[in-house]
C-alpha cells in the first residue's frame, strides 16, 4: 500500500473505532483524543507547534516565521490565546468558540490585539482559540504554526488546552530564554508532555542570543545540549541560538545583514529540511499510528477495569464500595503516616547529598590552592578574573553530570516505593485490582543547575567579572564571588609593586571565602530543591491515587446498578467490551508502518 492507502486503512480503523467507544464507553476519557487525531488525519496538515515561558520571544519568533508582524507581543498570562496559522491568499480570523461557533473577522494586527485583550482565561469565557488565515509562504505546503501560551501560565484551562495540542504536533519548537535556559517548569514539561509524545521532533531555539557575549555563544549552547541530554536521554539535541526580535526587524525592513547576524536563516533552513524531508509521509504515518495506540491502550486499560468488577458478586461490589468511602474518611490518618515516612528518608537523602557536597568543596578548594600557589605567571588579573572561573566552571560541570543521576535515581526510588506501598495497602483492603494504579509514574521535578541567592554582595554587583559561565551553569542570575570587593585595591596595588609572592596568602585567603560563600548558597539550594522535589511526590502521588479510587468507585457504582437491575443489556455489553478489546488488540498496526 502507498501513503494515501495506508492513511485511508488507519482511519477507517479509528474511524469505526470511535463509534464502538461512544456506544460501549459514553464516558471514556479518551473520546476527545481519539476524535482529534481522526480529525488530523482527514485533513494531515504538517503541524509546527511553539512552546516555551511567556517573556521567552515566542510570538515574536512566530512573526518573523510569518514574515509578518501579526501576531500580539505584549500579552500577559491573564490574556494569552492559542493562535493557529494556516495559508489562505484572504486573509481571516476565525474565532472558535466553545459551544462550536465561528466567527469570522477580516484580518489585521489591532483585531487580533481586540480579541487577545478581551480574553481573560476564566472558564466562562467563549472563546476557545483563534485560526488565523494568511498568504505566508511559510504555511504554502499545508502548514499549520500554532503558537501557545506559555508553559508557566498558572490558568488550568489554557493549560490544558496547550498539552491538548502537543500528541498532535509533526515538530516541537521550544523556545528557550538563553540568559537562563531550562528552569523547572521547562524541565518538567518536558517529562511530562513532549517526551512522551515527540521526543525526537523537538528543535530547540534559545532566544535572546543578543543579550550574550560573543565569545560564550558556543559555551552556553553546549551547556543548553548537556542539560537536555540528562533530560531526555537525546545525543546531540539540535539548539539554535537567535535573536528573534533582530530577524524580525531583518526580514521586515530587508536588512540581510541583521538577519544572517540573529541566526534564523540556519533555523528556517533545518525547519524547511524538516518539512520537505522525503520520508515526512512515513513519518506522519507512523506518528498518526502511534498515537491511536497509545490512546487505544487507555481505553483497553478503562475495559479491564470495567469487566473486572463486572465479575464481582453484587455483595461483594457493595463491600467494596464501603471499603473505598473508608479509605476516603480515613484520609487524614493515611497522610500523617506518610509524611512521617518521607520526613525521614529526606533526612537520609539529605544527609548524602551534603556529604557528597561537603567532599566537592574540599577538593575544590583544594585544587584552586594548588593552582594559585604554583602560579608564576605575570598577568595575575587574568588568571584571577578568567582562568580560575573556568576552573571553577570545570568542577560545576563535572559534579552535576556525575550526581545528579544519583540524585534523581534516589527519588525515583522513593516515588516508587511510596505508589507502590500505596497500590499494596490498598489491595488488601479492596478486592478490585485496578489496572491504572500501576500507571503512577511520576519523575521528581528536579533542576540541579538551578541556584539562587540572596547574597548581599550579589545583589549589589560587588563582584570580578568573568564568571558569567558559572551564572549559565547554575541557570540564574548569579555570579561566582572570585575576591570580595573590599580586597580588590590593596591586591591590585601591591600586584602593581610586583609583589605577587607576598600577595598569595591574601588571595588564597579571599578566594577561600569566596569559594565557601558559594558553597553554603549550593547547600542550602540542594536542600531545598530536595524538599520540594518530595513534597511534590508526596503531593502528586496523592492526587493521582486519590483520583483513581474516586473513578474505581465509580465503576463499580455502575456495575452494582446493572446488578440490580439484573438486564440482559448489562450481559450483552461485557460482551460487545470483550469484542472491542479483541479488535483493538489483533489489529496489525505494524504493517502500516512498513
Amino acid at each position: 500500500m502507498n501513503y494515501e492507502q495506508k492513511k485511508a486503512e488507519l482511519l477507517q480503523h479509528a474511524s469505526s473505532l470511535l463509534e464502538k467507544i461512544k456506544k460501549e464507553m459514553p464516558s471514556s476519557q479518551q473520546l476527545e483524543a481519539l476524535s482529534d487525531l481522526i480529525d488530523d488525519i482527514r485533513q494531515d496538515y504538517y503541524t509546527i507547534v511553539v512552546v516555551g515561558e511567556f517573556k521567552h520571544g515566542k510570538s515574536t519568533f512566530v512573526n518573523t516565521l510569518l514574515s509578518e508582524n501579526v501576531m500580539p507581543v505584549d500579552v500577559t498570562p491573564t490574556t494569552a490565546l492559542i493562535h493557529a496559522a494556516f495559508f489562505s491568499n484572504t486573509p481571516e480570523i476565525h474565532v472558535v468558540k466553545r459551544d462550536g461557533e465561528v466567527e469570522i473577522k477580516h484580518l489585521s494586527h489591532d483585531v487580533l490585539q481586540n480579541y487577545t485583550a478581551s480574553y481573560h482565561g476564566d472558564g466562562d469565557n467563549e472563546i476557545k482559540y483563534l485560526k488565523i488565515f494568511l498568504p505566508s509562504p511559510f504555511l504554502e505546503k499545508r502548514v499549520v504554526l500554532v503558537d501557545t501560551p506559555g508553559l508557566n501560565d498558572l490558568n488550568q484551562h489554557r493549560s490544558e488546552i496547550t498539552h491538548r495540542f502537543i500528541p498532535r504536533a509533526d515538530v516541537i519548537i521550544f523556545m528557550l530564554d538563553m540568559t537562563a535556559p531550562l528552569k523547572k517548569s521547562e524541565q518538567e514539561f518536558l517529562e511530562k508532555n513532549a517526551l512522551k509524545h515527540v521526543k525526537d521532533r523537538i528543535l530547540y531555539v534559545a532566544n535572546f542570543m543578543d543579550r550574550i557575549d560573543e565569545e560564550e555563544i558556543e559555551d552556553v549552547v553546549d551547556l543548553i545540549k548537556r542539560r537536555i541530554e540528562n533530560i531526555t536521554g537525546q545525543e546531540n539535541p539540535l539548539v539554535f541560538p537567535i535573536s528573534a526580535q533582530e530577524a524580525l526587524e531583518g526580514k521586515l525592513y530587508g536588512n540581510e545583514e541583521l538577519l544572517h547576524y540573529s541566526g534564523m536563516i540556519d533555523l528556517e533552513q533545518q525547519i524547511k529540511r524538516t518539512i520537505e524531508h522525503g520520508s515526512r509521509s512515513e513519518e506522519k504515518l507512523s506518528h498518526f499510528t502511534n498515537r491511536l495506540k497509545h490512546i487505544l491502550d487507555l481505553i483497553c486499560a478503562e475495559i479491564d477495569l470495567i469487566q473486572q468488577a463486572a465479575q464481582q458478586s453484587l455483595d461483594v461490589l457493595k463491600n467494596e464500595v464501603q471499603k473505598i468511602e473508608s479509605w476516603f474518611g480515613q484520609r487524614e490518618n493515611w497522610e500523617m503516616q506518610i509524611k512521617q515516612y518521607l520526613y525521614e528518608r529526606e533526612e537520609e537523602i539529605q544527609y548524602l547529598v551534603k556529604k557528597s557536597v561537603a567532599a566537592f568543596e574540599e577538593k575544590v578548594k583544594a585544587d584552586i590552592k594548588h593552582k594559585i600557589t604554583y602560579f608564576h605567571g605575570s598577568d595575575i588579573k587574568t588568571f584571577v578574573e578568567s582562568h580560575l572561573p573556568s576552573v571553577l566552571h570545570s568542577h560545576f560541570t563535572n559534579w552535576i553530570d556525575q550526581y545528579s543521576d544519583y540524585i534523581y535515581t534516589l527519588l525515583h526510588k522513593l516515588e516508587m516505593e511510596l505508589s507502590k506501598g500505596l497500590t499494596e495497602a490498598f489491595k488488601q483492603t479492596v478486592q478490585i485490582n485496578v489496572p491504572l494504579l500501576k500507571k503512577i509514574n511520576y519523575e521528581a521535578n528536579l533542576s540541579l543547575t538551578a541556584v539562587h541567592t540572596e547574597n548581599a554582595s550579589v545583589k549589589a554587583g560587588l563582584l570580578v567579572g568573568g564568571a558569567s559561565t558559572i551564572a549559565l551553569l547554575m541557570g540564574a542570575s548569579f555570579v561566582v564571588p572570585i575576591i570580595g570587593a573590599a580586597g580588590f585595591p590593596l591586591i591590585y596595588r601591591k600586584i602593581a609593586d610586583k609583589q605577587l609572592e607576598q600577595i598569595k596568602p591574601e588571595l588564597l585567603f579571599h578566594i577561600d571565602q569566596s569559594i565557601t560563600s558559594l558553597f553554603d548558597d549550593f547547600d542550602q539550594h540542594m536542600s531545598g530543591f530536595i524538599s520540594q522535589a518530595i513534597k511534590d511526590i508526596k503531593d502528586f502521588t496523592l492526587e493521582e491515587f486519590y483520583r483513581l479510587l474516586q473513578y474505581t468507585e465509580k465503576i463499580i457504582q455502575e456495575q452494582i446498578t446493572n446488578k440490580q437491575e439484573a438486564t440482559s443489556s448489562a450481559l450483552a455489553q461485557q460482551d460487545a467490551l470483550e469484542q472491542l478489546k479483541q479488535e483493538i488488540q489483533d489489529y496489525p498496526y505494524h504493517l502500516l508502518q512498513k
